[in-house]
């Protein structure tokens, strides 16, 4: 009989699965969406902006570190 999966095991790998896909769309995007590679860049700084916005707040804060 399975068990099911711990929560932290989904999310480990819904994270590689973001690993693979995020380096295929710098990538191939351009071409498939017909983006500009300014445009692509642009989108990959605002995430990381908000990327090191939600770590800043889940250190800072205990509330959200839960959610």
């Amino acid at each position: 009989m399975l068990k099911p999966l711990p929560r932290e095991e989904v999310n480990r790998k819904l994270l590689h699965g973001l690993v693979v896909i995020f380096p295929l769309g710098v990538f191939y995007g351009p071409h498939l969406f017909s983006l500009e590679y300014s445009s692509l860049a642009l989108v990959t700084f605002l995430l990381l902006v908000f990327s090191s916005v939600v770590e800043l707040l889940r250190l800072k804060n205990d509330s959200f570190g839960q959610w």
